[in-house]
């Protein structure tokens, strides 16, 4: 199967991209960093946009040359873009454990399913049917917790009420 993803962008590339920004917006690029300006005052227009862009392709260029995981500041797999804690096809990714959101348990990486609060989060790595209550819960809103605490706890809940109430009653 062919590789998917952004190609590796090269130094040249990326100047001929601040280039065409700077000739675009009428900007001077700086000489310690070498992008363009921050557009202050200009946020979330097609101008912040562009500069965000050259921001990210620059931090990536620079994290790549450097040897670096794309996911932390560690030295990279030879032939990858992850160290050996991120790198899939790695024995200690495999073989390394992480505690499930839901139920405490430990769960193995190879067999752990990602979760996702928002498209653009990082995953949460749970079991497949911990993954399953996760969307449930979303699904059904924050109050679907307390009826199901009194549903399946009844004689737990019910305390903690009635002394609300009691407390209430005195007071004149």
């Amino acid at each position: 199967m062919a590789q998917r993803g952004r190609p590796p962008i090269t130094d040249d590339v990326l100047q001929a991209r601040i280039s065409d920004y700077c000739a675009r917006y009428s900007v001077i690029p700086d000489k310690r960093t070498g992008l363009p300006p921050f557009p202050a005052g200009r946020r979330e227009t097609p101008q912040h946009r562009a500069w965000i862009t050259l921001l990210k392709a620059r931090t990536r260029l620079r994290r790549r040359l450097g040897g670096l995981c794309r996911r932390c500041d560690e030295p990279v797999v030879t032939g990858t873009i992850f160290c050996t804690g991120h790198d899939p096809s790695s024995d200690t990714a495999t073989t390394s454990r992480a505690l499930c959101l839901v139920c405490g348990d430990g769960v193995a990486l190879a067999k752990a399913v990602a979760h996702r609060q928002s498209p653009r989060s990082e995953p949460v790595w749970v079991h497949r049917p911990c993954r399953d209550i996760i969307s449930l819960a979303q699904k059904a809103g924050p109050g679907l917790l307390g009826r199901l605490r009194q549903y399946l706890w009844p004689q737990e809940a019910a305390p903690q009420h009635e002394a609300r109430r009691r407390r209430r009653a005195p007071r004149k």
